[in-house]
Formats: structure tokens, C-alpha cells, sequence
């Protein structure tokens, strides 16, 4: 039996206690291009992690989703303070098929485009579909904001469209993914104030230096800020106290360092494709950070 994905034959292919070792053959892949998502990252986070044996998985900035779709855990807390977002993962666990029977009726063009961004859904499911549809067709795939909470990214159109929700069962595989999932909307310590003693807390806030820098950090109306940063890393230490194995991936500035003083670090190196142009695309250095309670050990 992993004691990852809490399978055994029928899903994951192997046993083990490494998180590493899940090698489940229909693993759900994230169902959202996002700007900073981390599925080139998942080895490094499930390595970090070490041994399984988890009792529950909480990430309280979820984003696109993918460590916690890579890493193929069952019981999990999912959180992040962006509603919209919160409200597409939940209709994708309960409502997949109405989904993809609305996103088939628009078409794909610079006109509808103009028409779905500007329009305001009040049911869920309806603004679930303008999410989903602005993502797949919005520049890049980002998701940004102006300070009155208004969606701003132009047209990008190209390959990856609607259709490949559907087409490569995107939406499907996520839905069962997150079923008996917990969806938690609202800032990071809501979705981990309820964490307890042996839970591996994954958190991925959004970068944002002491000093302005050129980094994307406006997936909201409201920034995260300086002092955001230190409200999470004060977090990270209170629940290593309380028996949490606690994961932070940040960009590998000295001063971020200085201020989360993790158990042990890690630094990574990716590559920054939020650009027009491909020779522009440039390789940034990030650092995956551990808290641990007292007596356990990572790798």
C-alpha cells in the first residue's frame, strides 16, 4: 500500500513510504495554465518531504494545483484567498460534464474573448465557465487583476484552448481527484488553522520581494506583501511546533532566507516563461524551504 496516495494495485503501481515512489499510472495532471505553477517542481517537493505516513495533505495557496495533483494524495485541505479560483475547483469536483457542456457553446476568438471578459456571471457554475475559458484563452494563461478586482489580461488565443479540457479528460480526471477533498477560500491561516500534528503543509505564496521588483505577484485585487511574507513564515515555525512537516517554495533572495530561517533549504533553478517572446524567457533561481517538527527528519 502507498502511503502516498493511499492506494494499492488498482491505482498506484508501487508500494513505498516515499512520496517519490507513487508511481500511480492515471495520475490527474492540473487543469489550469498558471503563471508560477509548480509541476517541474513536485520531485523536489515529494524528496524534501521524505518518508509518507502523512495524516493529511494542506496547501493553503493552491493555485494550479499541481504538487497537489502531482504528489496523488487523497486526504487533503486545499485553500487560497482567490474566490473565483476556489469556486472553479469546487464545480470541477461536483459538476465536470455541465462544464464542459457550456465551455463547448463558445467559440474561440478575439470577439468572445471581449464578450466573456466583460461579461458577470452570478451563478456558480456560469462563473466557473468564465474562468475556465478566460484561462485557456487569455495571454499566456495568466490570471491578474486590477485593484477593482477587474480581470485585465489580453486575448492570446493559439493551442491550448478549451477543447484540451475535454479532449484529454482534464476536467474528468480532477473531478476525481478532489473528491472528499476539503476547499477551503480565504488567507493562508484559515486554510491552516485547523493543521495538526502529522500533517505536511505545502505553501506557495506568491513572490513578492521587500523592495519592488519585477515579479508577478497580482493574482487578486490585494497584494501580498512584505509583511504577508512574515506573517507565513511566523506560520511555518508555529506549525512545525505543532507536530507539521511544513514545505515553503520562494524565490532564493537573501532576505527571504533571513526571514523564514528554515531547517533546511534547497535551491532550485527554472525557467521564467512569462514573455512574448522566447528569447526573452530568462532562468530564475528558487528555494524550496523545510520546517520539521522536533525529532523528525527529512530525506
Amino acid at each position: 500500500m502507498c502511503q502516498w496516495c493511499r492506494r494499492g494495485e488498482a491505482g498506484c503501481t508501487r508500494s513505498g513510504t516515499s512520496a517519490v515512489s507513487c508511481t500511480r499510472s492515471k495520475m490527474p495532471r492540473p487543469f489550469l495554465r498558471w503563471v508560477g505553477g509548480k509541476r517541474w517542481l513536485v520531485g523536489e517537493v515529494a524528496r524534501l518531504a521524505g518518508k509518507g505516513g502523512y495524516s493529511r495533505y494542506v496547501e493553503p495557496f493552491l493555485g494550479g494545483g499541481a504538487v497537489f495533483f502531482g504528489l496523488g494524495l487523497s486526504n487533503a485541505v486545499l485553500g487560497d484567498r482567490n474566490e473565483e479560483l476556489m469556486n472553479v475547483y469546487a464545480q470541477v469536483r461536483d459538476r465536470p460534464e455541465q462544464l464542459i457542456r457550456q465551455l463547448k457553446k463558445l467559440e474561440v476568438s478575439r470577439e468572445s474573448f471581449g464578450a466573456v471578459r466583460q461579461d458577470r456571471p452570478k451563478g456558480a457554475v456560469g462563473r466557473a465557465v468564465r474562468f475556465l475559458y478566460l484561462n485557456r484563452t487569455a495571454f499566456s494563461g495568466l490570471y491578474r487583476v486590477n485593484m477593482r478586482g477587474e480581470y485585465n489580461v489580453p486575448y492570446g488565443g493559439g493551442r491550448r484552448t478549451p477543447e484540451v479540457l475535454w479532449k484529454r479528460r482534464l476536467l474528468e480526471g480532477a473531478s476525481e481527484a478532489l473528491q472528499g477533498v476539503e476547499l477551503v477560500s480565504g488567507d493562508f491561516e484559515k486554510t491552516v488553522d485547523a493543521c495538526r500534528e502529522g500533517d505536511l503543509v505545502y505553501c506557495d505564496p506568491t513572490y513578492a520581494g521587500e523592495r519592488p521588483r519585477e515579479r508577478f505577484d497580482r493574482y487578486n485585487a490585494e497584494k501580498f506583501t512584505w509583511r504577508d511574507q512574515e506573517r507565513l513564515a511566523r506560520s511555518c515555525r508555529l506549525l512545525a511546533e505543532r507536530g507539521c512537516t511544513v514545505i515553503v517554495s520562494n524565490c532564493a533572495d537573501s532576505s527571504v532566507l533571513e526571514l523564514y530561517s528554515p531547517h533546511e533549504f534547497v535551491v532550485v533553478e527554472r525557467l521564467c516563461r512569462v514573455s512574448a517572446n522566447v528569447r526573452h524567457r530568462t532562468r530564475v533561481n528558487e528555494v524550496l524551504m523545510a520546517f520539521r517538527p522536533k525529532g523528525r527528519t527529512g530525506r
